[in-house]
């Protein structure tokens, strides 16, 4: 147990920060970087989301495209692609 941080309710924050994560179905408007882009999501909020670098590369995304987006529920504006 020495050197793991636990917040005050003594989960693991690493564990605490997954399980608060909220993923939506999302659509791609626009290509802001390779890795980068402004998708809308079902309500109409629009988010920056985007790809985490990997060693292989994945297919590309045009507008219109659908993927799935990980919101952290501390901030709406930003999202990672996981699908």
């Amino acid at each position: 147990m020495a050197g793991e941080s636990r917040d005050i309710a003594g989960m693991k924050k690493e564990e605490n920060e997954k399980e608060e994560m909220i993923v939506l179905d999302a659509r791609v408007v626009d290509v802001l970087h390779t890795r980068a882009f402004r998708a809308q999501l079902g309500n109409g909020h629009e988010v920056v989301a985007y790809r985490r670098p990997v060693g292989v590369e994945m297919a590309s995304l045009n507008p219109g495209d659908r993927i799935r987006v990980r919101i952290s529920p501390f901030d709406f504006s930003v999202g990672e692609i996981i699908g």
